[in-house]
């Protein structure tokens, strides 16, 4: 009993860092978000899925949020010889002045989540996620940043991939993306997340990206992790792949005090699922 009361009190700590609910949530999934918020508690290593990976670090930092107009340097981002649209989210708020999607093709829409309203996403954002069950996905879904909605219509296959570049600075800052892309039948899309901090940051980052990948469609997602040695990143996929559907994932680690990657996949039919990564130990 005194162990739950204890874990009970560093809970409610942790989410009085967190701010009222962005303006982009749905009202249903935000009150299911915050309903699962008071039953849930933080995985202990008694928890199966996190018997190896201990989240006191996180739990005990009084993060705040960090500030989307802080000055960066995008060389950092940089992927010899990609082609791309890019997208910047600094501390997980949308960068419209340092991206391009303005000049996505036509059969590809491309939005920030804080440009649409809660009604826009109703039915959609929140589908595909387990914020009823995980801790961790009910945070996002209740407070996140920003993040980008992206759809290929019927058919459209696109010409190259969108960049989404993650930019993490200042000292015990949290931010928390969230995305939702959506393939129709037959179309292509490809999508690279990029995450990286400058400075002394000590940061988290616990983005959430929900996928629909509709029949005879394809998703691409390739990740790379690249965040200083006192950084904390948690990424959560949640894919649904309809019937005859292809859904391949490439994730890297480069650097990173602490990283996680939840990967949650169900598949119809015939469907073809190819699960990659590559990682770099360093230190401990």
């Amino acid at each position: 009993m005194q162990t739950l009361e204890k874990e009970l009190t560093k809970k409610d700590k942790f989410l009085q860092t967190f701010e009222s609910a962005s303006a982009h949530v749905p009202e249903n999934i935000k009150a299911e978000a915050k309903a699962a918020l008071d039953e849930l508690h933080f995985p202990t290593r008694k928890t199966e899925a996190y018997k190896y990976t201990r989240v006191n670090k996180i739990v005990n930092t009084e993060f705040q949020f960090g500030q989307g107009d802080a000055d960066v340097d995008l060389t950092d981002d940089e992927i010899p010889t990609l082609d791309a649209w890019r997208a910047v989210f600094v501390n997980g708020h949308y960068r419209a002045d340092l991206s391009d999607l303005d000049t996505v093709q036509g059969d590809i829409t491309c939005h920030a989540l804080s440009d649409l309203e809660s009604t826009d996403l109703k039915g959609i954002y929140g589908e595909r996620s387990d914020h009823k069950s995980d801790i961790f996905s009910a945070l996002n879904c209740a407070y996140s940043t920003d993040g980008l909605f992206i759809k290929a219509e019927k058919d459209a296959v696109s010409e190259k991939p969108i960049h989404i570049v993650h930019i993490s600075t200042g000292k015990e800052t949290i931010s928390q993306p969230h995305h939702i892309l959506i393939a129709e039948k037959n179309s292509r899309l490809e999508v690279v997340q990029t995450f990286i901090s400058q400075g002394e940051t000590q940061s988290f980052t616990n983005s959430l990206t929900e996928v629909t990948v509709n029949q005879n469609a394809e998703v691409r997602l390739d990740k790379t992790q690249s965040i200083g040695a006192e950084d904390h990143h948690l990424a959560i996929e949640c894919v649904k792949q309809e019937k005859d559907s292809r859904f391949s994932i490439n994730s890297m680690q480069f650097r990173g005090g602490w990283i996680r990657n939840n990967l949650n996949i169900s598949s119809g039919e015939h469907c073809t699922t190819d699960l990659f990564g590559a990682y770099m130990p360093d230190g401990k």
